[in-house]
């Protein structure tokens, strides 16, 4: 994306650093708590001590993510 559609890579407004950005087999919680790993792509910060944890859900988090149905093999949500 960058330097193609963003000159440079946009920042968490709370810690500074850089937001990142996965693509492929995307951890997800299901209803009943499970974590499962579909195709997409999410965007996300950091956790507030900048450890990686490629955007689970956490109070105070920004994550985005983006899930492609079409290749889940039939399996549910």
């Amino acid at each position: 994306m960058v330097p193609e559609f963003l000159p440079e890579v946009p920042r968490d407004v709370k810690n500074g650093l850089p937001l990142l950005y996965l693509k492929g087999k995307i951890p997800v919680e299901d209803s009943a708590g499970k974590c499962r790993r579909i195709d997409g792509c999410r965007v996300y910060s950091r956790d507030i001590n900048g450890k990686d944890d490629q955007g689970t859900r956490k109070k105070g988090r920004f994550s985005f993510t983006v899930l492609f149905p079409e290749r889940r093999n039939g399996s549910e949500l």
